[in-house]
């Protein structure tokens, strides 16, 4: 007897509000096209061995910047379908409860208007991964303040400094973000003393969101809801994050996340995650960063494992190519450039190199 009135009352809501309910349909309809036709994971290995690469590097034709891989805390999309550290048995345990609650939010956004909120679409972190995040804050702090709790080498005591950018490391190092929103809010979160610090300059307080870094896959919480040059789009989740962090999001978003230059929007259906990967290479050896030795990039786990998948020696068994960084991990390495005349510039990841500051695989 109710359902009748509840269809009405839904079409009622959903014709009150034309241009809401267009761009979610919009939305669902691009979600259709990734999920039958993108092949974002598809792509051949590039058939030159990285490590071949640097037989023809010499002093005046390479270039080396050091490079940190953040990754972003759970979301509300891998809290509903991923095991993350649960056991098995409490996820399937709680899995068609949460699916049930996750799909209830989704259609009480829709039909309530709420364009550009989703659970699902460019999903914003969950309520485990502000934690994540604030944890990683909170170990940044804990080792710039010299708590003896936290044990660190120097190698990675000096690690945190970079990421802080104290110790004159400040005006070396970028932060970079994909474009996706649960990875700027990590970013946010997680160096939000390094941002309180700037705010007041126009450069050192800017995180650059990159398009070229976001995720590798064809699923609907790997596309983006922020168009070409527009502001970040806030989320649901902003609320919770103000009130752990006490961050200024709406601040943030408005002088601090910079979308001009490296966001050309979502990543394009015919595309794929290697085209990413070789654009964000070229990218962070042009003049945009030119005085940059340090990049700092909050992202993907698939992303980076690709990454590493790319540039590390084909015959590497590092742990970097077969497992993720765990969520609100943080990885360092290093990567050459080798420029080689009348063809494509190549780049190596050195095994050697990478080193687990936070978290790790």
């Amino acid at each position: 007897m109710i359902r009748i009135p509840t269809l009405v009352l839904c079409v009622i809501l959903l014709l009150s509000n034309p241009v809401a309910t267009l761009h979610k349909f919009n939305l669902f309809v691009n979600t259709a096209l990734f999920l039958l036709f993108s092949k974002d994971k598809k792509w051949k290995q590039p058939p030159e061995d990285p490590a071949s690469v640097m037989s023809l590097a010499k002093q005046d034709n390479i270039e080396t910047k050091t490079i940190y891989f953040v990754r972003h805390g759970e979301s509300t999309w891998n809290d509903t379908f991923n095991r993350g550290d649960r056991s098995l048995a409490s996820f399937l345990i709680h899995f068609f409860p949460n699916l049930i609650y996750s799909l209830i939010t989704e259609f009480y956004f829709f039909i309530s208007g709420q364009e550009t909120e989703s659970w699902f679409y460019d999903s914003p972190l969950s309520t485990k991964g502000i934690s994540q995040a604030i944890s990683l804050r909170n170990f940044l702090r804990n080792v710039r303040d010299g708590n003896e709790t936290v044990s660190v080498t120097p190698a990675e005591r000096k690690a945190v400094q970079v990421l802080l950018g104290e110790g004159g490391n400040k005006d070396s190092s970028k932060l970079v973000s994909s474009n996706l929103r649960r990875a700027i809010m990590t970013m946010a979160i997680a160096f939000q003393d390094r941002l309180d610090t700037e705010f007041d300059t126009e450069e050192k307080g800017k995180v650059w969101a990159m398009t070229d870094l976001q995720e590798v896959s064809f699923n609907p919480d790997a596309l983006c809801i922020t168009p070409q040059g527009a502001k970040i789009i806030p989320s649901f989740a902003d609320k919770e994050i103000v009130k752990q962090t006490k961050l200024n999001t709406a601040k943030l978003y408005d002088e601090h996340i910079s979308t001009n230059e490296f966001h050309v929007g979502n990543k394009e259906l015919g595309s794929n995650g290697l085209k990413r990967i070789q654009s964000f290479s070229a990218n962070i050896f042009t003049e945009s960063f030119q005085d940059k030795d340090t990049i700092i990039c909050a992202g993907h786990s698939l992303w980076f494992r690709s990454f590493f998948r790319t540039y590390l020696p084909y015959s590497s068994t590092h742990i970097a190519k077969k497992k993720k960084i765990v969520n609100g991990g943080v990885v360092s390495f290093n990567l050459t450039k080798v420029m080689v005349a009348d063809k494509e510039d190549r780049y190596f990841i050195d095994p050697a190199s990478i080193q687990v500051i936070y978290a790790g695989f």
